[in-house]
């Protein structure tokens, strides 16, 4: 808080002014700065290795001077973003689907939003890196024939068969 005083001067010179009073200080009121929050990024870690079907993303918050709004998630690869989430409530976590992302480096960005709109930002990198898919099972041929036909009666000592691949 600050406190101003204004005082005043007669100007007149003579002496038959009386002295000047000076006046109560009068406070004005500073508003207070707002705090930007702060943020821990819990899960994953900094260059984590991801070969499964989904990453969880996690993150802690805190707000000194008033309470936390949101969280949100941000994933993005070459440029482009391929996951965004926001949440609300604590705690903070969400599951990242990596069924459809393809292999390769990817920056997380966790970002904090206070009630008075302040923003911290952290951000990791993370990779990709499924297994290949196995090669598919050895399965049995398929055989049609084509000739002879079903019901067909055979009447001679040799058959010939054939078949469609």
């Amino acid at each position: 808080m600050i406190a101003l005083s204004i005082a005043a001067c007669g100007g007149g010179g003579g002496s038959s002014d009386p002295a000047p009073t000076i006046p109560t200080p009068v406070p004005v009121p500073v508003p207070a700065v707002n705090q930007p929050p702060t943020i821990t990024l819990t899960s994953p870690n900094d260059a984590d290795v991801f070969d499964g079907a989904s990453a969880v993303l996690s993150a802690n918050a805190a707000d000194t001077d008033g309470t936390i709004a949101s969280m949100s998630f941000t994933v993005t690869g070459d440029g482009t973003s391929v996951f965004s989430d926001t949440v609300t409530v604590a705690p903070y976590t969400v599951t990242l689907d990596l069924t459809n992302i393809a292999d390769g480096d990817y920056v997380i960005e966790a970002t904090a939003r206070d009630d008075d709109g302040a923003e911290t930002l952290v951000a990791i990198t993370i990779i990709v890196d499924k297994p290949e898919p196995p090669p598919p099972v050895n399965q049995s041929p398929t055989i049609t024939f084509t000739s002879p036909s079903e019901g067909d009666v055979l009447d001679g000592a040799s058959v010939e068969l054939s078949t469609n691949p």
